[in-house]
């Protein structure tokens, strides 16, 4: 299909309460804003990201990504530093976007074939799993990112959550060869 809806649904009542239409034949990721009322949606077939108006259920505006790389995957979000990251697969990213603006910050290569991605606030530390490897970014400020880590995982292992609370990062590997299905947990250490 050449578009995808967002439903907004009432999970108490079970009835769907409205149909946001994005123009994108795929969409990847979500990112609520709580402060106010905009949905960051990964529109992974435009190389973009919608801004969507959840009072009004429109889109009000488009952030192109594809001058810096293409197809849109995961999606975390610093509300507080107005700052929204997106990771790519063409070639694999992580871009920065200033939430204010629309306006790429920067961006750094990261892992291939990537899945998932999670923000720590309060470590300023981004997260980005794909297929063999994990990398680690830490957030100097708002426009300063560094890699301060890229270690191997396993193949295909690209689902994950990081649980700040309990220091703990959680990765699925698939089964694959001799290899079995399993859920590799690793200790989030501090700087």
């Amino acid at each position: 299909m050449p578009y995808y809806f967002v439903s907004v649904v009432d999970t108490t009542a079970g009835k769907n309460l409205a149909d946001i239409k994005i123009d994108s034949d795929a969409v990847e990721a979500l990112a609520l804003e709580k402060s106010g009322p905009r949905l960051f949606v990964n529109m992974t077939g435009k190389d973009a990201v919608a801004v969507v108006d959840r009072e009004k259920h429109t889109v009000i505006n488009t952030w192109p990504t594809g001058q810096v790389a293409k197809h849109l995957i995961a999606m975390s979000f610093d509300e507080a530093g107005h700052r929204l990251f997106v990771s790519t697969r063409t070639p694999g990213k992580l871009i920065v976007l200033d939430t204010d603006s629309g306006k790429v910050v920067t961006s750094l290569p990261c892992v291939s074939n990537n899945d998932d991605m999670a923000y720590d606030p309060a470590s300023k530390r981004i997260y980005i799993s794909g297929s063999g490897f994990v990398d680690i970014y830490h957030q100097k400020d708002a426009d300063h990112y560094d890699q301060i880590a890229h270690f191997p995982t396993a193949f295909r292992a690209r689902t994950s959550i990081l649980i700040p609370e309990l220091k703990k990062y959680y990765l699925a590997v698939p089964h694959h060869g001799t290899t079995e299905a399993a859920v590799r947990v690793y200790d989030v250490v501090p700087d």
